[in-house]
């Protein structure tokens, strides 16, 4: 249950596996519930599905156990092992204030829990936003280079203008957008637009971010047309009050599609 980056899935792959012992990602598991492709008894299941984000689980987590629901979440992850029988080794984050509630639903199920606890080898990771500021300063030096020669005449090439919208999340009236975009020439959009209900609203923030998967599909010169976009919304309560007129867009320009996690939010809410 040892924070990010500190190796826990490599340790279970290397240890575990080898001898047999099946190994839970308990954020696997709570992702495959938020997709409707596993099931989970009710209110855990609802809980799991409400504003969903696969960027802030450990929230998630925090409201399952919050809501008293330790117990539903621990059998979750041991029914994904053999139907929760036998040895298993459980890859999750949990914050260090729920440690004691996972053990002791561990022991009620008739388990001897053991914890591993290690300190992090090597320097810690830049912080995320270090790291985001560092790459974008890299990527915008090599877009604002004029490219020479064959290569620069490809890697200017038009481009069809898309974007997609790949997740939604609110909390506490903050609604972020995360999803990419590319304009004619292949770069992100300088403008996005929302529509909600009737109105049409700017972000109040919007970072850039990489996307080498985009980058890789379009065969684009760099990987800086990712978007997080972060918009003040109290009077939106879920997801789905959004409305059926949600969109994101370009001003003048493209509607983004939504994926289907998205665009699953909307057509439950319509049933």
């Amino acid at each position: 249950m040892q924070p990010p980056g500190y190796g826990k899935s490599s340790i279970a792959s290397h240890l575990f596996v080898p001898a047999g012992v099946p190994v839970v990602s308990g954020d696997q598991q709570i992702g495959l519930v938020a997709r409707n492709q596993a099931k989970a008894p009710e209110p855990l299941g609802s809980l799991i599905c409400e504003n969903y984000s696969p960027f802030s689980i450990d929230r998630t987590i925090e409201r399952i156990f919050d809501a008293g629901l330790a117990a539903d979440l621990v059998k979750l992850w041991l029914g994904a092992a053999a139907g929760g029988a036998g040895d298993v080794a459980l890859d999750v984050y949990v914050p260090g204030e729920y440690h004691g509630a996972v053990e002791q639903q561990l022991e009620e199920l008739g388990y001897l829990p053991v914890q591993l606890r290690w300190e992090r080898v090597g320097s810690a990771p830049l912080p995320e936003a270090v790291m985001s500021e560092q790459a974008e300063a890299f990527y915008l030096s090599l877009i604002e280079a004029p490219p020479a020669g064959e290569a620069g005449d490809r890697a200017q090439a038009e481009c069809r203008p898309a974007g997609f919208v790949d997740e939604l999340s609110l909390r506490d009236g903050e609604l972020v957008i995360r999803g990419w975009a590319v304009d004619a020439t292949g770069a992100l959009p300088g403008q996005l637009a929302v529509r909600i209900g009737r109105r049409t609203v700017h972000p109040d923030k919007l970072d850039k971010q990489l996307r080498p998967d985009v980058q890789r599909h379009l065969g684009l010169p760099h990987a800086l047309v990712g978007y997080r976009a972060t918009l003040d919304e109290p009077g939106i309560r879920t997801v789905a009050d959004l409305g059926e007129g949600f969109k994101v867009f370009v001003p003048g320009g493209v509607t983004f599609q939504l994926a289907g996690p998205v665009a699953d939010i909307f057509s439950a809410a319509k049933q």
